[in-house]
């Protein structure tokens, strides 16, 4: 109950740190994700079809 009275009057009063804060954060976390996706993607199989066996 106090936090919801206190978090938006802090956030007024630092909202300019408050946002370049949460910019960083939110491109870090962005590069990360991209970096954490092209690995886990490049290891899942393409599905190509295989050749088939010709007797």
């Amino acid at each position: 109950f106090v936090g919801a009275h206190t978090v938006p009057a802090l956030y007024e009063k630092y909202e300019d740190e408050v946002d370049s804060f949460l910019k960083k954060v939110l491109e870090q976390v962005h590069f990360n994700f991209q970096k954490l996706d092209s690995r886990v993607l490049s290891r899942i199989p393409t599905g190509r079809p295989r050749e088939k066996k010709v007797e």
